[in-house]
């Protein structure tokens, strides 16, 4: 969810300094090239930040289904532990796709609050 909501930020960030390098025309020479010069930089980085976000987060997806895997052999492949990480799998390939970040958080939270409800019931 964070890395959304890091992501949406970085990309209005470039956005903006998109427009600025196209308004830039009427000013002297030495202050466009070196305005210019910052706002691609500017760009650059912004684009590297969300290449790292999207690297991390498909790294985090791919260490959440280990751990899925390691919690289904740890119940001895039950149903209901098959049935969990079924439905946590679809839930961060929604998450992955980045308008199902929002509807992932909310499942996962709801999950942690269920194993700790499940937690101090037994």
């Amino acid at each position: 969810m964070y890395e959304e909501v890091r992501a949406l930020s970085i990309a209005a960030h470039t956005l903006d300094y998109t427009k600025e390098l196209k308004s830039i025309r009427n000013f002297n020479k030495g202050y466009k090239v070196a305005r210019q010069a910052t706002l691609i930089k500017n760009i650059v980085n912004n684009a590297k930040m969300l290449e790292g976000i999207e690297i991390g987060a498909r790294r985090m997806a791919g260490v959440g289904l280990v751990f899925g895997i390691a919690d289904m052999a740890n119940n001895d492949f039950s149903t209901e532990s098959v049935r969990w990480f079924a439905a946590d799998a679809i839930m961060t390939g929604v998450g992955l796709t980045g308008w199902g970040a929002p509807v992932a958080g909310i499942y996962f939270a709801g999950r942690f609050a269920y194993g700790l409800y499940e937690l101090s019931t037994k």
